[in-house]
């Protein structure tokens, strides 16, 4: 929410939905699908990188102690679905006009979305 609103205060021109801006969007879904990114990263070791920090082959990071499901890695394209997918629901969610606070009503629509998506790819 901070970053879509600095985004969209400093550079928003193209006005989609009341006061919000196309640049206000844009820059709640990147915000959105890097948080999600590191959030895969995390729980279920997307990234293996070498001692020297070069992306090595194959998205399995041992020192992941707790899969969620028994899940030890994700395929590239699930993890990258899933970042897009967190990315546009979270900037997505933010349009909704709930009559209630968003810092309230963005996390409960965004997880619960983010939810059935890992239901769907079977993570859950």
């Amino acid at each position: 929410d901070p970053a879509s609103s600095f985004v969209g205060v400093t550079i928003g021109k193209r006005k989609i939905f009341g006061t919000k801006t196309l640049e206000w969007f844009l820059g709640g879904a990147i915000t959105c699908a890097i948080l999600t990114a590191g959030f895969l990263n995390f729980y279920y070791g997307a990234w293996n990188f070498d001692a020297f920090g070069a992306l090595s082959h194959g998205f399995y990071f041992p020192t992941t102690s707790f899969p969620v499901s028994g899940i030890h890695s994700l395929s590239p394209t699930v993890w990258i679905t899933l970042t897009l997918m967190g990315g546009l629901i979270g900037a997505l969610s933010e349009l909704l006009p709930f009559q209630l606070d968003d810092n309230f009503t963005i996390p409960i629509v965004s997880g619960f979305a983010l939810w059935l998506c890992f239901i769907a790819f079977g993570l859950l």
